[in-house]
């Protein structure tokens, strides 16, 4: 609960994320009934929703890819693959060079 000064007055209680985080996941995988929750830690159930409701907005970023490292991974192999071609454009060459030498000495 929120403890109270000498006037009477109550002061802010402040709840880490970890904190809140846990109230969360205790009803939501551990199935604890959010009273239990919310009388455990001196809170409003409104309050606890609203935890919840931030917690469940934000997941969704648990999951997104990373997409500055999804476009590096596309350049990276753009690149390898033009200079693959290029390596492949040199050994055609060659090889049309080799041939050529050979008919010409005989060899074919």
């Amino acid at each position: 609960m929120a403890s109270e000064k000498a006037d009477g007055r109550r002061t802010r209680r402040n709840f880490t994320a970890e904190e809140k985080a846990k109230a969360v996941v205790r009803h939501l995988q551990d199935g604890v009934a959010v009273s239990e929750i919310c009388d455990g830690l001196g809170i409003h159930p409104n309050q606890y929703y609203g935890w919840q409701e931030q917690a469940l907005s934000g997941l969704a970023k648990a999951f997104a890819r990373d997409d500055s490292r999804e476009r590096a991974a596309e350049r990276r192999a753009e690149r390898l693959q033009g200079e693959l071609d290029r390596r492949n454009m040199a050994v055609a060459e060659l090889l049309t060079e080799h041939i050529a030498l050979k008919k010409s000495l005989g060899g074919l």
